[in-house]
């Protein structure tokens, strides 16, 4: 980065570096993943009332974050 204040860089980033793992899940895991997503993809096309708390589920994103939890 180019920009400085005061003479200095504005922000002073760390090296970039890599750290891939893979993890491999469990037979349990994976059968309640495939449920989750199941239930998760009939919810994406139900229409519910405002007041509703599954209504934030109808996004496709908040969805993940939830898959991610």
């Amino acid at each position: 980065m180019k920009d400085k204040l005061f003479e200095k860089p504005i922000v002073v980033l760390p090296k970039y570096h890599k750290d891939v793992r893979m993890v491999k899940m469990q037979p349990s895991e994976l059968l309640l993943n495939a449920a989750f997503e199941v239930r998760l993809r009939e919810l994406r096309g139900d229409h519910f009332a405002d007041n509703d708390p599954r209504k934030k589920l109808c996004c496709l994103m908040a969805q993940l974050t939830r898959l991610r939890q």
